[in-house]
């Protein structure tokens, strides 16, 4: 049963690498590129970037040039019918808070033919007075679509971090699957030793036990990460719309070398200068211009009104053959809206929770900031030990080998040594990783991931 494990895995370890040599290998750039065409995450965040361009037009009041017509006919069952016709065209001046209309009315009646043009003004000059609401609604509409704008980016840049993030992962799979088969190899190298060694009656039954033991537990190690390899690979297939029937990463070098450059080069912004403070700010200006106007609405609305009447009408016998220049006044006043209170009410607590948010994004980003900084030093320096141990560990290694074969150690120790070699190679390659997900994490919470070039 063993000879026929060792020869499954030995099999599907030559499959990967005659597979290597065909697959197509993905980098960063070529990741994030392929997510671009095929995540509807990605066409979803800046579908978003493509509405924003309406929004302000679509909050705004409508000020589309209006055409009225109405006709009507009365009939009776004597000669006495009658007809109505009138037609308008009316447009809003809204940023003036001006409307202008004209409308021509002719109505024939029971002894009386209307014949009437009016021309009318109106001009707010109380609530509305001069456009006043609607410029502040427009510029509260302005720094919505700003607001909206920057968003997209912060949730692009979020994207990003999270693919490249994954793509680590899917390299980490990859880096740690090679180090367990070489881990595999190097047990088996020791197990034949082992097993010459116990042919000329040097290593003990147990010394032969033993080897083959490390033996099946690298072996299972190298299953477990196989498998969890082929996981990642079909999770990056399906981000990637499976543009490729088998994909490795792309051998970039020393990634965490170019991520520190790039930390180095990183601008390091305040608080008050990121996207999410700018975001929290600008919605925070937002519900205070919608706070104001929605306090103005339940203010009386006061119009002047000017104009002039031609009236070309018969009434009677008699017709009438004048004009006439109009001036008034429009009066509007809101009585019992209980609804519009309700609003104002509601849109005043949207006001200090937007401005709680705002100090918020400013306490979050000082806390991460130093959180960041202070990891980034932590698994600098791991990285660091980590190399050295590595190189003090296979050192120890080839020394205590040396010293098994001349029978100064016993097999225990040996292995043990082995061990500690296995671990510091996974334990770098583990803190590589989370070292470089971590720079990456610091780039984006200073919005300089989006302008970086991995």
């Amino acid at each position: 049963m063993r000879i026929y494990l060792n020869l499954f895995v030995s099999l599907v370890g030559a499959t990967l690498i005659s597979k290597g040599t065909l697959a197509k290998e993905l980098n960063i750039p070529g990741f994030i590129e392929l997510l671009k065409k095929h995540d509807p995450e990605y066409k979803s965040i800046f579908a978003d970037e493509k509405n924003a361009q309406y929004i302000v037009e679509k909050g705004l009041p409508n000020s589309q040039l209006l055409l009225s017509l109405q006709k009507e006919n009365g009939y009776t069952s004597d000669a006495g019918n009658t007809s109505d016709f009138s037609t308008t065209v009316s447009k809003d001046f809204v940023k003036t808070g001006t409307s202008v209309s004209a409308s021509y009315m002719k109505s024939k009646q029971i002894g009386t033919n209307v014949n009437l043009t009016q021309l009318r003004v109106e001009q707010s000059i109380l609530n509305n007075a001069f456009g006043r609401d609607v410029r502040l609604q427009a510029s509260a509409l302005e720094a919505e679509k700003e607001s909206t704008l920057l968003q997209v980016q912060e949730n692009y840049e979020t994207y990003l971090e999270e693919g490249i993030s994954v793509f680590l992962d899917f390299k980490q799979a990859y880096q740690s699957m090679n180090l367990a088969k070489t881990i595999y190899d190097e047990a088996r190298k020791l197990e034949k030793n082992i097993k010459s060694r116990h042919s000329s009656r040097v290593a003990t039954d147990t010394d032969l036990a033993r080897g083959e033991l490390l033996v099946l537990e690298r072996q299972e190690n190298y299953l477990d990460e196989q498998r969890n390899f082929t996981e990642m690979k079909k999770n990056i297939q399906t981000l990637t719309g499976n543009a490729f029937s088998d994909i490795l990463p792309a051998d970039q070098g020393d990634i965490v070398r170019v991520l520190e450059q790039l930390f180095s080069k990183s601008k390091t912004i305040q608080g008050d200068e990121t996207r999410n403070y700018l975001i929290a700010q600008m919605t925070e200006s937002i519900k205070d211009k919608e706070y104001t106007l929605a306090k103005r609405a339940n203010n009386p609305n006061l119009n002047i009104v000017a104009g002039f009447n031609r009236d070309e009408s018969e009434r009677y016998n008699a017709t009438a053959n004048r004009n006439e220049a109009v001036i008034g006044v429009k009066l509007d006043i809101p009585l019992f809206d209980d609804q519009q209170e309700a609003t104002t009410a509601s849109l005043g607590v949207e006001k200090y929770k937007a401005e709680m948010t705002k100090r918020k994004a400013l306490i979050t980003y000082r806390n991460e900031s130093n959180d960041l900084r202070n990891k980034i030093e932590t698994l600098k320096m791991r990285v660091e030990i980590g190399r050295k141990k590595i190189k003090v560990t296979k050192t120890i290694l080839e020394q205590e080998k040396r010293r098994y074969k001349i029978g100064r150690i016993d097999l225990e120790t040996l292995i043990d040594t082995v061990s500690d070699y296995a671990t510091s190679r996974t334990e770098l390659n583990s803190y590589e990783v989370q070292y470089a997900k971590t720079m990456i994490q610091w780039l984006s919470l200073n919005d300089n991931l989006i302008s970086s070039q991995l």
